[in-house]
């Protein structure tokens, strides 16, 4: 939860440069400072519904390449891993 305005401490004078500004816009603008550190907190709470396992990298797909690279254009890597 995020404090009133009333709750949050005075800040201290500035010691570095455009500091004091930075400070005086959250100050002014407490509640949008939270809600900013809410949405750029990650989440450790989501469920993840996949084995470790299955994450586990078994090396290119040279067949799924291929046909991408095809469609790209990519001639030059095309060639590479077709050898």
């Amino acid at each position: 939860m995020i404090a009133p305005k009333s709750q949050v401490p005075a800040m201290k004078k500035s010691r570095i440069r455009g500091e004091g500004s930075v400070a005086a816009k959250l100050e002014a603008d407490v509640v949008n400072a939270g809600l900013s550190k809410r949405l750029a907190t990650v989440s450790t709470e989501a469920p993840i519904e996949t084995t470790v396992d299955a994450l586990r990298y078994r090396g290119p797909n040279d067949e799924a390449l291929q046909k991408l690279f095809a469609r790209l254009g990519f001639e030059t890597l095309l060639q590479r891993i077709r050898g």
